[in-house]
């Protein structure tokens, strides 16, 4: 478990260290695979099979996974330390065994895949053959990626939050050598090249295991010992996965429908909707995922002081915590706006330059330039929805409401399926990009329902949100004025320091306490390190 004396802005901040540093190198993957194959349909026709072990690999960095495993794991460690590294080797086996079979028909049936995956391309037989074929490889790392998710858990169980933050790096930097490789060989553009990042992507899902499965050892695991799948939470946990995975990764499910209609789009829609997805996958995985994975434990832990005891005569204490939960939800969704608000409206002001300077290189053209960053704006529209679904979704885990997060994901799919195909008359890649955001705001808006109905009122009241909007106006018009003396979208693009500059103090002038908040807990961490070295 986390250690008591950190709070879950702490923790957050600590996951948020390990993620910043996987989305950078996830940027140069991304970068590297752009200037490898561009934006056309070789892009388009790697990153459809990409999409399946990705979905599965932000499942694991979103805690679908975790949600389900970290309660079960520390049950039976607080039980029996044997029984929680049992249920690591039997949970491993088990999903092993199911996403073996998955990648076995997936394997054999991989055109039908890409079929459903891109409709589009079903009257384009070269491009389908060449997505079907990358798939087959690209699925072979999707047990591995199984793999990886028991092994978070179990490292989040104990406390330890950077193996799994960083565990995306490893992989990242993995994928990075095989592009080097596939330049090194082929050279950009040549169709040969997607098939070593393929085998890369399965080199990477090993590397990325094995990384966590040495930091487990060191508390004591060991691959090899006794399994047991009769195990009653064993059982309990594998069964609550479905809806667990469904919950939380309602928003890839998303992103899924938004690959298949694009497909309909033209040439390069997929590719410019995956390069948008993953600049607004950068400030989303930091600050949403971190802090909705931080504030689980938290309040879980608050939860289970007053869950289930109606009856119980210490009413005054059950009602100290029941405010006490309410007070750490809302603190947790303030902190989760205060970041997500300001890097949506940043984005917004230098998507074209952001897009450039990662990705405008070699094969990526302008025409790919201005796809994926209009996707990216469509995308932004839903960023800080998409951020405040996470401690949403640990506030209702902790109250024990698994139907909810259940029913908001199917109505985002639904708001998704119903907002994207009406919007593919624009014919634009940002039409399903839209779409994945309105849907964002369907689901956060149910979430809150539901926690309103609850007792609990999980959003801060109207004078903070201005404030935090007043100082977002002041970090928008210092980029958009200093962006203005550069003509290179290099230099439009350094003035990002300047705006999360002018942001802070702006947030200082109107006294929002995330700030010295911020600063403070910095200051502690910088101050611990030098104390180790």
């Amino acid at each position: 478990m986390t250690p008591p004396d950190r709070s879950p802005t702490d923790n957050a901040l600590a996951l948020g260290q390990g993620t910043l540093a996987s989305r950078i190198l996830g940027f140069a993957r991304d970068a590297a695979i752009a200037a490898l194959l561009g934006g056309g349909w070789m892009a388009d026709a790697l990153l459809l099979a990409f999409r399946l072990p990705n979905f599965a690999r932000s499942l694991l960095a979103d805690g679908a996974f975790a949600y389900s495993l970290v309660p079960a794991y520390r049950t039976l460690k607080d039980l029996d330390p044997e029984r929680a590294w049992t249920f690591v080797r039997s949970m491993t086996l088990s999903l092993f065994a199911i996403f073996g079979f998955l990648v076995f028909m997936g394997a054999v049936f991989s055109e039908h895949v890409a079929i459903i995956l891109a409709p589009g391309f079903h009257n384009m037989p070269d491009v389908l053959a060449m997505a079907s074929g990358f798939m087959a490889l690209c699925l072979l790392s999707l047990p591995l990626v199984s793999g990886a998710a028991v092994n978070s858990a179990a490292l989040m169980a104990e406390g330890q939050f950077n193996p799994p933050a960083y565990a995306s790096a490893v992989f990242n930097i993995v994928v990075i050598l095989s592009v080097g490789l596939a330049f090194v060989l082929f050279g950009a553009g040549d169709e040969r090249a997607p098939y070593v990042l393929c085998i890369g992507i399965i080199a990477a899902g090993m590397v990325q295991w094995g990384y966590q499965t040495l930091f487990l050892r060191r508390l004591g695991f060991s691959p090899r010992g006794p399994v047991s799948f009769k195990d009653p939470v064993f059982t309990r946990a594998l069964r609550a996965l479905p809806p667990s995975i469904l919950g939380v990764g309602g928003h890839q499910v998303n992103l899924l429908l938004a690959t298949l209609l694009a497909s309909f789009l033209a040439e390069g829609s997929i590719s410019a909707l995956y390069f948008a997805e993953r600049l607004i996958g950068f400030p989303l995985g930091i600050i949403g995922a971190s802090m909705g994975l931080a504030a689980l434990s938290d309040l879980s832990k608050i939860a289970s002081t007053f869950r289930g005891r109606a009856g119980d005569p210490r009413q005054d204490l059950l009602a100290a915590n029941r405010a006490l939960f309410a007070e750490r939800l809302v603190k947790s969704n303030r902190v989760t706006l205060f970041f997500a608000l300001p890097a949506a409206v940043g984005t917004a002001c230098l998507a074209v330059p952001l897009t450039s300077v990662i990705f405008g290189y070699g094969e990526f053209d302008s025409e790919a330039l201005l796809r994926t960053s209009n996707a990216l704006l469509a995308y932004i529209v839903g960023l800080p929805a998409l951020a405040l679904i996470r401690p949403l979704l640990a506030g209702l885990g902790a109250l024990d409401d698994t139907k909810t997060p259940m029913r908001a994901a199917l109505a985002g799919i639904i708001a998704t399926s119903g907002f994207g195909a009406a919007l593919l008359v624009t014919g634009a890649a940002w039409g399903p990009a839209l779409a994945v955001s309105l849907a964002a705001w369907t689901n956060a808006a149910i979430l809150i329902r539901a926690l309103v109905k609850s007792g609990y009122h999980p959003l801060p009241g109207l004078a903070w949100p201005l404030k935090t909007l007043a100082a977002c106006g002041v970090m928008a018009a210092c980029v958009i004025v200093s962006a203005g003396f550069f003509h290179s979208n290099i230099g439009k693009a350094a003035t990002v320091p300047l705006g999360v500059a002018a942001y802070f103090a702006a947030a200082a002038v109107l006294r929002l306490e995330e700030s010295a908040m911020t600063f403070r807990i910095a200051k502690k961490a910088l101050w611990e390190k030098r104390e180790k070295a």
